[in-house]
């Protein structure tokens, strides 16, 4: 297993895990999300595990062909209700659009004698390739794990300290009293130049850990630029909506150039030679893996907040450089 550095929401995430429902743990590419599970299969072997991973071809095929519940089982060496508990870790789930329905078949049979626990993985929301990930609804919980913070980059690059981690924002919103924020400050204080350089790679380098385990610019530049061409070749060239390959990566370069900025369509439809169904469509499928988020104002009424225009925001700073 990769070294494992500790997330800031895993205490949250690991309680989500135990719960009944189904787990999907929803992030962009190498954020580190196979890694956190493997983690918290380490946790606990005693643990009847079944791993599974749909960018497996053999795997998949044999999903296609409704095999789930005899892989699992032929997997564990047990029928689903057997002697334990199995718990089902299923990779890349977005890759394979069969897979929901008989997870859900599963998962109906047995969520009354809690026989079966499925966790997910996916680099895009579930409804990417229009799946039938509606069938889970009342059934799945979905978490999401994020680029590394600065505090996980600091752990990263100094793995003997010991930062605290308290949020300050939970200090402002909890307390009444301002010595609680002064409390973390002072503790905060001896890790200043630390956090710095932190907050200096992630704008320029973004969070990814493998970028900023790779010693020189060159071999990060070589490594994002490896990154976009997979998501590319990978991700998007396996979407049928997805006509024109050169057409969204230009549109990645523009979102790119324009993060931070007001969202401006007939700028961008003059700059792509696209319609507007073209580049809505494009733009959803930027939302659904991911990359792209979208920000509107803070406007109390809901009708006046959806007719404003939204921020857009690449998520990655290292793309985006």
């Amino acid at each position: 297993m990769k070294r494992y550095v500790v997330r800031a929401n895993e205490k949250f995430l690991f309680s989500s895990f135990e719960r009944p429902l189904i787990s999907a743990l929803l992030g962009p590419r190498r954020v580190g999300k196979t890694t956190l599970l493997e983690y918290y299969m380490s946790l606990d072997p005693e643990k009847k595990w079944v791993r599974l991973n749909m960018d497996v071809l053999g795997q998949r095929n044999r999903v296609t062909n409704e095999e789930l519940e005899l892989m699992i089982e032929q997997a564990a060496l047990q029928k689903i209700g057997g002697p334990k508990k199995l718990w089902v870790f299923i990779d890349e789930a977005q890759k394979c659009p069969e897979l929901f329905d008989q997870v859900k078949l599963i998962y109906d049979t047995h969520k009354d004698t809690d026989h079966i626990k499925f966790l997910l993985t996916g680099s895009a929301h579930l409804n990417l390739h229009q799946l039938t990930a509606e069938s889970l609804a009342g059934r799945v919980e979905l978490l999401n794990l994020r680029e590394f913070n600065l505090r996980e980059m600091a752990h990263l690059q100094h793995q003997e300290l010991s930062l605290p981690f308290s949020d300050v924002f939970d200090v402002i919103f909890n307390t009444q009293n301002i010595d609680g924020l002064k409390d973390i400050f002072s503790h905060m204080r001896p890790f200043q130049n630390v956090l710095q350089t932190s907050l200096n790679n992630q704008l320029v380098w973004g969070g990814l850990p493998e970028v900023l385990e790779e010693p020189s610019e060159q071999y990060r530049l070589k490594y994002l630029g490896d990154y976009l061409q997979t998501y590319l070749e990978k991700d998007i060239r396996s979407i049928d909506a997805i006509g024109d390959l050169h057409l969204y990566q230009n549109l990645m370069k523009i979102c790119a150039e324009l993060t931070g900025s007001v969202r401006d369509d007939k700028k961008i439809m003059d700059a792509l030679h696209c319609s507007r169904n073209t580049l809505l469509k494009y733009r959803d499928y930027l939302l659904a893996t991911l990359q792209y988020v979208e920000l509107f104002p803070y406007i109390t009424s809901s009708v006046k907040r959806l007719v404003k225009s939204p921020k857009g925001y690449m998520i990655n700073n290292g793309l985006v450089s």
